[in-house]
């Protein structure tokens, strides 16, 4: 508001403070192509590596620390929960992505589930 106070315009109140959150538009690869997908908060800070408001007092503090957790989100892998959603805009239909759910690869856990899969489909 410029005075120090800021607005929930859903409640319509002011407050002295505000919480950090996330939302984050990120562009996820695979072997198959490329997809643009909305984090919000959980997911956000899971593939951040680091609470919303830790990294939101860093960007007024340290701007060199900031891009640096970003920088170190980069190129990392994770097994993604999505919700894809065909949605119309402009008369153009669009599929709209969004993370539920994130948790960083664990390559022996993942070689175990798909050696068993392996296993199952040579008994039929």
């Amino acid at each position: 508001m410029g005075n120090g106070q800021y607005t929930c315009e859903r409640l319509n109140q002011t407050f002295s403070s505000f919480k950090w959150r996330f939302v984050l538009q990120v562009n996820i690869t695979d072997f198959t192509g490329e997809q643009w997908i909305s984090c919000f908060n959980e997911a956000a800070e899971l593939l951040v590596g680091q609470a919303a408001q830790k990294l939101g007092e860093l960007k007024e503090s340290n701007e060199a620390a900031f891009d640096q957790a970003f920088a170190d989100a980069n190129f990392a892998m994770y097994n993604l929960k999505l919700r894809a959603k065909v949605d119309t805009y402009n008369d153009e239909q669009r599929v709209k992505c969004t993370c539920l759910s994130v948790c960083r690869l664990n390559f022996r856990e993942e070689s175990k589930k798909l050696i068993d899969e392996i296993r199952q489909l040579q008994q039929l």
